[in-house]
């Protein structure tokens, strides 16, 4: 059997600390730019054609391994033609008097099978690709798994709050989890980076508790306090909505005409940096 030596082993550890300190570093570098579009979040309707939805839900998925050890719900997909296609449309829309050269959305294609709605959660996506750094998470609704023939008032609800993470965690950060290994965060910032007052309210609005139910139905309803809801964002099939990359949000309960979830399109955008 091969030993290490000293030596590799020492070089082993240095090798773990300078990645450690590079991603540190790497993650300071890209907060100051998380704030600089965090103003400002975006409900385009009908951004996709129903052709384009179709032509995308049947690009070649490529499971990605989730950190918990679930069956994977997120599926890396490819297409040099759709890149170019979403990228040019996206910047248009959102930064139309910007050089659209500066944006990428490259390699950040990705498809959510969602079969349940979503609990509280920042979502983990790597903070920069090479001089590229992350701005604004986009979502748009793909299909429903139904037995219903016409879909077009079928919609569900993107909800996000007002608290930020504004930093990158490996597989993101769900709430449900960190009630179960009390790990809750201490401190919550706004979309600007300043720390948020704590407090005990329900974020889920009066009346509306049945939506929430996948809520409160764990933890003895806690996952529902200390949260403030800063929109909700109704979409139909075809429609995008954004996002700050570190932002909490969450899916309300869906429609009893949609038993079997929804299948989302995640793109992510990147600015070029220049320092």
């Amino acid at each position: 059997m091969k030993t290490e030596s000293s030596a590799e082993l020492r070089n082993t550890k240095e090798l773990k600390t300078f990645s450690r300190n590079h991603l540190k570093i790497s993650e300071t570098k890209s907060r100051k730019h998380l704030f600089e579009y965090s103003d400002k979040n975006y409900h385009f309707e009908n951004f996709l054609s129903e052709e384009e939805r179709y032509d995308i839900f049947n690009l070649q998925k490529l499971p990605q391994g989730d950190t918990q050890g679930r069956y994977p719900s997120i599926f890396k997909v490819q297409s040099a033609k759709y890149e170019e296609l979403l990228e040019r449309r996206l910047v248009s829309l959102m930064f139309p008097d910007e050089d659209p050269s500066i944006f990428t959305i490259k390699n950040s294609l990705s498809l959510l099978n969602l079969e349940q709605p979503t609990k509280p959660h920042v979502d983990g996506n790597y903070p920069h690709e090479n001089k590229f750094y992350i701005i604004k998470s986009c979502v748009a609704l793909l299909a429903f798994d139904t037995e219903e023939d016409d879909v077009d008032d079928l919609t569900t609800s993107l909800i996000t709050f007002k608290q930020h993470l504004n930093e990158y965690k490996r597989g993101g950060m769900e709430l449900d989890y960190c009630f179960e290994h009390n790990t809750v965060p201490k401190v919550w910032e706004d979309f600007k980076g300043n720390r948020l007052e704590n407090h005990k309210n329900s974020f889920i609005p009066k009346g509306e508790e049945k939506d929430y139910q996948h809520v409160t139905f764990t933890h003895e309803g806690q996952m529902q306090y200390g949260l403030d809801i800063d929109k909700e964002i109704v979409m139909h099939l075809g429609d995008l909505a954004t996002f700050n990359p570190y932002q909490m949000h969450m899916t309300k309960g869906y429609d009893e005409l949609i038993p079997g979830g929804k299948w989302a399109l995640r793109i992510i955008l990147y600015k070029r940096i220049h320092e």
